[in-house]
Parts: C-alpha cells; structure tokens; sequence
C-alpha cells in the first residue's frame, strides 16, 4: 500500500486537476501543495471467503454511487481491501469534474504502469486543462460561435422536449437517483452486418446505434417526437508551441 501511495503521489503531482477543486461559485482552482495521499486499508481477512466476497460487493456499491464535496481536495478516492486469501483489491474512483474518461484511462494505465515498474516517472503534460479552456475561449469569441449560436436561439421555440417517459413513481417522490449500466454486445458478424448497413445509408454506427435507441424510447414515450442530450468527447487534437 505505500508503493501505491507513493505513485499516487507521483501522479498528483504531475497532473494539476488530480489538484484541483471546484468552489461553490464555479470557479476552479488548482492546489499547489497538497498533502500527501493516504489510503486507508479495510481489512476482511478474518472473514471466510464468502462474507468477504459479499463485503467487497458492498463496498463497491458504496463506492460507485460516491459523491464527494467538489471544493474539498482529493476529488478521488482510492482504498485498499485486504482480503481473505491475503490478497489486496483496490477501489479508485475519480469525480468527472476533474477528468473525463478518457482522462482516467490516462491516469489508470500510468499508475498501473509505475506501481509494477513498467514504465519511468510521469512527466506533466506538455499541455494543461487551463490551456485547453484558454484555447476553446478563444475560438468562442470569434464569428463561429455568434453564427451558431444564432441558429439554436432561432430554432430553440420549435424544438420538441425530452421524451415523457412512463415513470412508476413522480419524480418529486425520489429521494436518491440511482444509475445503472445495461449492456449488450454484438458478436462480430451482426457487427460488421451493422456497420455495412450504416455506411450503406451514409451514417456512423453510432448514429446507427442512437437511431435504434430512438425507436426503443419512441415505443414508450407519449410524443414520436422528442430531443435526446448525448454525453460526447470533445478533445480537440491540439499541440503545444
């Protein structure tokens, strides 16, 4: 556990948002000197394999549906699980304020890396989220943006709503949201069947894949026509000078 704290650290350093907190005001700021991280160790290995194992769900449960205070650093959580075989289980979640998926793959693949001496210490990226907000800003200010802009607020009367979807109790009634992951995976035939049929029809599989989405939702929904909010990767490939 020392050796995970120790990269940890290392890490810490290196990347300024695994520093940063989020005030109440919005405004985002990045700590220069933070302690060090300490992680905790729950011991289960007194309990059989078993109570253990059953232990460990709950413990990821709690740890999946975490949310932590945005203006108090860490905004991440690591802990070590000690359990009944002897072996250690590691829970580390990371608050999408601070990073994005892609981010966290980042981060993931270069604590692995040090903490099984794969690779050397991490360097701080040649470019920071600062650098990139500074970059967007610039491009928001300019003719673009005004023109876009523009043609949403024009069509922002006409657009439909969300789908109004049936629901087994109120939305005032529910105290804690509660997200879950569904999952389906295609083998790769019906893959390469689908990904022929969208080219076919000069679209990506992903839009191929919304558009089943859509019909799915439209089969419940009480209105054919509604807006659906998409989660998108918007790293724009940019260069140091």
């Amino acid at each position: 556990v020392s050796k995970l704290e120790a990269v940890l650290d290392e890490l810490v350093q290196a990347h300024p948002m695994l520093r940063a907190t989020i005030s109440a005001d919005l405004t985002q700021r990045v700590l220069s000197d933070v302690p060090p991280v300490s992680v905790p160790i729950i011991d289960l290995s007194d309990l059989d394999t078993e109570q253990a194992e059953s232990r460990w769900d709950a413990l990821v449960e709690v740890a999946s549906h975490q949310v932590l205070d945005a203006d108090t650093w860490p905004l991440f959580d690591v802990r070590a699980v000690k359990m009944s075989g002897g072996e250690y289980r590691v829970t580390l979640g990371i608050d999408l304020l601070i990073a994005d998926a892609v981010s966290i793959k980042i981060v993931v693949h270069q604590l692995l890396s040090r903490y099984f001496d794969v690779t050397g210490p991490v360097s701080p990226p040649a470019l920071t989220f600062r650098d990139v907000v500074m970059h967007r800003q610039a491009i928001l200010a300019g003719p673009r943006r005004a023109r876009a802009e523009a043609y949403w607020l024009d069509r922002l009367e006409t657009l439909p709503p969300a789908p109004r979807l049936p629901m087994a109790k109120s939305a005032a009634a529910i105290e804690q949201a509660r997200f879950e992951r569904r999952a389906f995976v295609l083998d790769s035939t019906k893959w390469r069947r689908l990904q022929s049929y969208a080219a076919a029809h000069d679209v990506t599989p992903a839009s191929a894949l919304l558009a089943a989405y859509a019909r799915v939702l439209s089969l419940w929904a009480s209105s054919d026509e509604f807006l659906i909010n998409l989660t998108v990767m918007d790293r724009t490939p940019l260069r140091p000078v």
